[in-house]
């Protein structure tokens, strides 16, 4: 059983990610690639090298800290190699403006309890609690199951957000420590995942049919964006999320903030998208207004 997990964020005073004040962690690593992921250092399974080039002094310390070849000065800046870059952020150590971060930090169970428990007294006086998000919380399933027991053992209301793209004995391993899935819907039609995530949605919705039939409590989430999963897909989730009896729909407005994330992990050709404004999610959480699905903006 695996014992530690790569966390790359750890969020306190959450109000959108369950109910209360959470906090909530990020697990590293997921099978889905999201062209409009919103937390693009959660796709990598190992911890990563931010470089932000507005914060760099061009002191070059970092240069002389590495040993793997993976800096150098070119044209008096910085130049990375990643492909070189072994993982040892040594450069990250030297690194006076922080334009050098690393993403990912290794947790044990007992050090990330004793992270979250810090926040105990919010989580009791605001109904609150911990959300396990990532990335894909469900892919260290070994770790998560040992986390959430011990929160419910320390009667700690326990959140997981997920893609669901796992497979259903691991749901099964968590289902009594878990209060509440934040369950992520992208598209219905399976072509239209495949060619925005990478993968089918089979398994995804079977999961979420058979999650139902366990009587688990669910809040779906649909991330927003216009410019791929219009106003017609969306009802499509809606409706068949109506279908399978659940009620609860989070509509997440999809926003740029991933792109400049995108820029420091030294990814090229990055996606952008439209954000949606206020009429156009208004428009459809009004669809439903009277009838039995309760429709949430943001969260």
């Amino acid at each position: 059983m695996k014992k530690e997990a790569i966390i790359f964020n750890i969020k306190r005073y959450a109000i959108h990610d369950g109910p209360g004040i959470r906090t909530t962690v990020f697990f590293k690593g997921c099978s889905l690639n999201c062209s409009w992921c919103h937390n693009p250092e959660s796709k990598s399974y190992k911890k990563e090298l931010f470089y932000n080039q507005k914060k760099c002094i061009n002191c070059f310390d970092c240069v002389d800290a590495c040993n793997k070849d993976a800096l150098s000065i070119v044209n008096k800046k910085l130049a990375l190699k990643r492909d070189k870059c072994t993982g040892c952020f040594d450069c990250v150590n030297v690194c006076f403006n922080n334009a050098l971060k690393k993403a990912g930090k290794i947790y044990t169970v007992n050090e990330l309890f004793y992270e979250i428990n810090k926040d105990r007294v919010f989580y009791e006086e605001s109904g609150g609690g911990i959300t396990c998000s990532g990335g894909e919380p469900m892919s260290s399933i070994d770790f998560l199951e040992k986390f959430l027991k011990l929160c419910k053992m320390k009667k700690i209301h326990t959140a997981v957000d997920t893609s669901g793209y796992t497979k259903f004995e691991n749901f099964k391993r968590i289902l009594n420590y878990t209060d509440l899935f934040l369950y992520d819907l992208k598209f219905i039609s399976e072509n239209k995942h495949e060619k925005y995530t990478g993968l089918s949605n089979k398994i995804i919705i079977n999961n979420l049919t058979m999650l139902k039939n366990n009587n688990s409590s669910i809040r779906i989430r649909i991330p927003v964006i216009p410019d791929i999963n219009g106003k017609e897909e969306i009802h499509e989730i809606i409706k068949f999320v109506d279908k399978i009896g659940i009620k609860k729909v989070d509509l997440l407005p999809y926003h740029q903030a991933g792109i400049n994330k995108e820029y420091r992990l030294g990814k090229q050709n990055v996606k952008k998208y439209k954000n949606p404004d206020r009429s156009y999610m208004e428009s459809i959480q009004k669809k439903y207004k009277n009838s039995d699905i309760i429709i949430q903006i943001g969260g």
